[in-house]
């Protein structure tokens, strides 16, 4: 099949039995992106990965090897869309707190790039330890 213009197009499929069945395909120059992104909570001592998904605007996943980035406590890293759309990192050492994570679609010739942001909570332990710093009796 040779490149068709931007346009939409009918496409007829007969089958054998003299069946026929008509679609309509609508051709597009580009598509804009969509990132799924997800809020992680993690123990210190965890193997830290986080994934986002990419999409295209009619909600399909992109294809592999569609490049992102990650970007997290100011260093930035890229990982390649699996056949399922999704990128995935697996961070590096971080030490307790609360990160935000900047996800980018890097554009191609078929998609628009796209941004996001999310949350990485690492903590210590399950068991979080609590310090009364003062306190203050009222009424008494």
């Amino acid at each position: 099949m040779k490149a068709l213009k931007k346009g939409t197009y009918k496409i007829i499929s007969y089958n054998r039995d003299g069946l026929t069945k008509t679609n309509k395909i609508k051709v597009v120059k580009s598509s804009t992106t969509s990132l799924k992104t997800y809020a992680y909570n993690f123990l210190k001592k965890d193997k830290k990965t986080i994934k986002v998904k990419v999409r295209d605007k009619y909600g399909y996943s992109l294809s592999k090897g569609k490049l992102v980035k990650f970007k997290i406590n100011g260093k930035s890293y890229y990982a390649r869309t699996d056949s399922y759309g999704n990128a995935k990192l697996k961070l590096p050492s971080l030490k307790a707190g609360v990160y935000t994570v900047t996800y980018k679609f890097i554009a191609t010739k078929q998609y628009k790039s796209s941004s996001a942001k999310n949350k990485v909570t690492v903590i210590t332990s399950k068991n979080p330890k609590f310090t009364v710093k003062s306190t203050t009796t009222f009424g008494h």
